[in-house]
């Protein structure tokens, strides 16, 4: 392109640094340097074969959170208060002499979806899921008091995580499930049900058999207690109970009386 008797204007000389280079290094001045290390592009390339993982994710999804701000001045700070809740009590549990459970657990928080990682084998299974499902069982009651109650799903298996990404098996069963039950609470999926025989799945004392609404099989799910009155209580000063709402708190009722009642026969 000319304009009048310039010269022919060139694209500019743009020059992508190497991960260890500086500017000093080049033979001729760029217009433009790009230092990978700056972009991220250096990060992401040396975490491009992030390792597989094996052991316990449970996804958590925050009931109501879609419109919340009309009824709550502040649920980002009870939101957070219940996720450093989660990362205590994870990394309590797995300091405790009881479990086999890798201490290093990993919390992760997206919008309304809250996400639990713990690597495990397949011999540590029994335990990472027993951590999951005590630590399930304390949060529970606690979302319900602050108004974000939680209902979610627990998977077993493989998986890669980096920062906030994360993909594999066990994320993709954990993503499948954690929604479709029609409660407040926490289901195993089949790979965490399956993954063990009934003696090992028998001596989980945070979890109960239980056939969820909306799910086509009796898996185990979280085990947890609450004050029935109080519970009706806190549902009915919830907001107006509309025909969406109303299953997922009369399910979740039926779910502790029936739980108080096995517990009174054994």
């Amino acid at each position: 392109m000319t304009t009048g008797d310039s010269e022919e204007q060139s694209e500019p000389h743009v020059v992508i640094l190497a991960d260890n280079a500086t500017a000093q290094d080049l033979p001729n001045a760029p217009d433009i340097i790009v230092d990978v290390q700056d972009t991220g592009f250096a990060s992401d390339r040396a975490n491009s074969h992030v390792a597989i993982e094996t052991g316990a994710v449970t996804f958590l999804d925050i009931l109501g959170w879609k419109g919340i701000w009309r009824r709550d001045d502040d649920p980002i700070s009870k939101l957070n208060r219940l996720i450093e809740r989660i990362r205590r009590e994870l990394d309590e549990g797995a300091r405790g002499t009881d479990l086999d459970v890798d201490p290093q657990s990993e919390v992760i928080s997206i919008s309304d979806t809250i996400g639990l990682f713990t690597r495990a084998s397949e011999q540590q299974a029994s335990s990472a899921l027993e951590l999951h499902g005590r630590v399930c069982s304390n949060v529970i009651p606690v979302s319900i008091e602050e108004g974000i109650p939680v209902r979610g799903a627990t998977s077993f298996g493989e998986y890669r995580l980096f920062d906030t990404r994360f993909v594999g098996q066990a994320i993709d069963e954990a993503a499948a499930w954690y929604e479709q039950a029609d409660w407040i609470g926490v289901h195993m999926t089949p790979s965490a049900d399956f993954c063990k025989s009934d003696a090992k799945r028998d001596a989980l004392t945070a979890w109960t058999r239980y056939q969820p609404p909306r799910i086509t099989w009796r898996t185990l799910c979280v085990h947890w207690d609450a004050s029935l009155p109080l519970l009706r209580q806190v549902f009915r000063q919830s907001g107006p109970i509309g025909p969406e709402i109303v299953g997922k708190f009369t399910n979740t009722i039926a779910f502790i009386e029936k739980d108080k009642q096995t517990n009174e026969t054994t």
